[in-house]
C-alpha cells in the first residue's frame, strides 16, 4: 500500500474509532441523564435505542451523499466538530429542559413519551451527525474496488469495537466515577480528536474506484435493471437483518431481567456482547464480499 494510502487509512481508523466510541457512550449518558425523570425501564431503553438507530440511519444516508461530493475529510471534520459542540452543550441545557419532560409526558406511557422527548431534544442531533462518519470514512478509504468489501468490513468492525468501548467505559466506569457531566465533556473532546484526524485526511481515491467497478461489472452500472433489483434486494436484506438484531437484543434483555435485573450495567454488557458479534461479522462479511 502506498504511503499516502496508508496514512489516509490510519487517520480514518482514528476517526471511526472515536466516532463509534462516542456514539454508544452518548447513549449510555442519555439513559443515566433521563433516568431520574422517566426511569430506566425496558421501555425507556427501547425508546432510546430505537431513536439512536433512527438518528444513525439518517446520518448514514446523509454521510453517503456528502462523501460522494467531497474529495477529502474536511466536511467530515466539520460534522464531528459540530457534534462535539452539541454534546458539550448538553450539561448546560439539560437542567432547564428535563423538568419539562415529565410535565409533557403524562399517562400510561409517560416513560415512553418522556424518554422520546428528552432524547430527541438533547441527543438526536449529535446522534445524526455521528451517523455521517461510517459511510464517509469508507468512501475516503477506498483505493480499489477489488478490496472494497474488506475495507468496509474493517472500518465497520473498528467502529463497532469503539462502540463496545464506549458502552462499557461510559456505563461501568466513567458515569459511575466522574459523573455524566464530565463524561459528556470527555465525549466532546474525543470527537474533536476525531475531527482533527478527519481534517488531515487527503488524497481521496476519486473516480478510480467507481471506474473500476464499471469496468469490472458494466451490467451493474447505476440505473440499470440489474442494479435496481440488486439495491432493492440489499435493502430488504439489511432491513430484516437490522430488525432481527435489535429484536434479539431486546429479547435477551427481557430473558435475563428476572435473574440480573435491568440496571445500566446489565444493559451495557448485553449491548457490548451484541456489538462484539457485529464486529466479527463485519470482518467476515467484508472478506466474503471481495470473493464475489
Amino acid at each position: 500500500m502506498p504511503d499516502a494510502d496508508l496514512s489516509r487509512v490510519r487517520l480514518l481508523r482514528v476517526v471511526v474509532l472515536a466516532s463509534g466510541t462516542a456514539t454508544m457512550a452518548l447513549q449510555m449518558c442519555a439513559v443515566r441523564l433521563l433516568a431520574p425523570w422517566v426511569g430506566a425501564s425496558i421501555v425507556v431503553w427501547s425508546t432510546i435505542i430505537g431513536l439512536s438507530l433512527l438518528a444513525m440511519s439518517v446520518g448514514y444516508a446523509a454521510g453517503g451523499r456528502l462523501a460522494d461530493r467531497s474529495m477529502d475529510g474536511r466536511a467530515l471534520a466539520r460534522t464531528l466538530t459540530l457534534a462535539a459542540v452539541l454534546v458539550a452543550a448538553v450539561p448546560a441545557v439539560a437542567p432547564a429542559l428535563l423538568p419539562h419532560v415529565t410535565l409533557g409526558a403524562q399517562g400510561a406511557r409517560a416513560d415512553l413519551v418522556g424518554s422520546a422527548i428528552g432524547f430527541g431534544a438533547l441527543f438526536l442531533a449529535p446522534a445524526i451527525l455521528l451517523g455521517v462518519t461510517p459511510p464517509y470514512a469508507i468512501r475516503l478509504a477506498l483505493a480499489r474496488v477489488d478490496d472494497a468489501g474488506r475495507t468496509a468490513g474493517r472500518l465497520y468492525a473498528l467502529s463497532t469495537v469503539g462502540s463496545i468501548l464506549g458502552t462499557l467505559l461510559a456505563a461501568l466506569v466513567l458515569v459511575q466515577w466522574v459523573g455524566t457531566r464530565v463524561t459528556l465533556g470527555g465525549i466532546a473532546i474525543l470527537l474533536l480528536v476525531g475531527a482533527d484526524a478527519a481534517r488531515r485526511v487527503r488524497g481521496l481515491a476519486g473516480p478510480d474506484a467507481t471506474d473500476a467497478a464499471v469496468v469490472r461489472a458494466p451490467e451493474l452500472a447505476a440505473g440499470s435493471d440489474a442494479a435496481v433489483v440488486g439495491i432493492r434486494f440489499a435493502t430488504v436484506v439489511v432491513l430484516v437483518e437490522g430488525a432481527a438484531l435489535m429484536t434479539t437484543e431486546l429479547a435477551i434483555a427481557r430473558l435475563v431481567a428476572p435473574f440480573f435485573g435491568t440496571s445500566q450495567a446489565v444493559w451495557a454488557v448485553i449491548i457490548a456482547t451484541v456489538m462484539g458479534s457485529i464486529a466479527l461479522g463485519s470482518r467476515i462479511g467484508g472478506r466474503l464480499a471481495d470473493r464475489l
